[in-house]
């Protein structure tokens, strides 16, 4: 892994890591925070040349995708989830970003199903944990 790659995936685990203490403790996320990381991200892209029309498309793929389901969806998956994974894909890459994505959802899957069989229905599940150790699962093992 080149350095640039590593500074990439360090910011990003240090945003995830951000905003999944505030989503669990408040229950939504910093725009502020998701804005000024996604600038960051591409001037940091822009400075490194980088900054190429089809890898960007790619790389906020995952949260596009993400956005219109919150829209589809009447904001179950809520808009801050959708543009923190936006970002994530800036500082990332658009498979690293999809993969942590999908292992995240099945996690957030999995938790939910144990609370609907524990009796728990209706509760708010705060999506930046799972993507948080999601992130870490991929960086470690894959």
């Amino acid at each position: 892994m080149e350095i640039h790659e590593k500074i990439g995936f360090g910011a990003a685990l240090i945003l995830t890591a951000l905003l999944a203490g505030q989503d669990i403790r408040e229950k939504r996320v910093s725009l502020f925070v998701i804005v000024l990381s996604g600038s960051i991200a591409l001037l940091y892209l822009a400075a490194g040349e980088r900054l190429e029309l089809v890898s960007l498309c790619f790389r906020i793929l995952p949260g596009a995708l993400l956005l219109f389901t919150a829209l589809l969806s009447e904001e179950k998956i809520g808009y801050g989830d959708g543009a923190a994974v936006l970002v994530l894909g800036l500082w990332t890459s658009g498979i690293f970003c999809l993969s942590t994505v999908s292992i995240g959802l099945l996690l957030a899957g999995a938790y939910g199903t144990l609370l609907l069989l524990s009796g728990k229905k209706n509760r708010r599940i705060p999506f930046m944990p799972f993507l948080l150790t999601a992130m870490e699962v991929m960086l470690i093992y894959v």
